[in-house]
């Protein structure tokens, strides 16, 4: 099927390859069928969540235990929504997390809160939202201290 997307045209993509939201994402309720793109070749871990209904709707995800490197990242899938997306193994999974530019790269960041996992064997995905205290908004660039000069 060819798909119009407003950032990479007109695609062609396998009926196979369709990820079917069995929720919506949050704020996105009309828009349930999405494919995963690759950013860049030297990027695995960073790909577009295209909407194949919505040719302006893509974000940008990241696998983030690619990026998390300060806390011990955990997602907990609670036995409901094992069971609606037909999670039959940890291998069955892939989760990403929302990536966020509201002000340009200094302010990068991750929703930890609401993962998104994708049963990369039935194609189904849901956004969750994890019952630890993990940040909406992880920072992607961390800010350094800077030295002070001995004067």
């Amino acid at each position: 099927m060819i798909v119009e997307t407003r950032r990479f045209g007109r695609i062609e993509v396998k009926e196979e390859d369709i990820i079917t939201f069995v929720s919506p994402i949050l704020g996105f309720t009309r828009f349930t069928r999405f494919v995963l793109l690759r950013h860049r070749e030297d990027t695995p871990y960073i790909m577009w969540l295209q909407s194949v209904e919505e040719p302006s709707l893509a974000f940008a995800v990241v696998d983030p235990f690619f990026v998390v490197d300060d806390i011990n990242y955990e997602v907990e899938i609670p036995d409901e929504d094992v069971k609606e997306l037909g999670i039959s193994s940890p291998t069955d999974i892939a989760i990403f997390t929302l990536i966020s530019i509201p002000d340009g790269p200094e302010s990068i960041s991750i929703n930890l809160k609401a993962p998104i996992v994708i049963n990369i064997k039935t194609r189904k995905g849901k956004q969750i939202v994890v019952d630890k205290d993990y940040p909406l908004r992880y920072p992607l660039i961390k800010k350094q201290k800077s030295e002070k000069s001995a004067v």
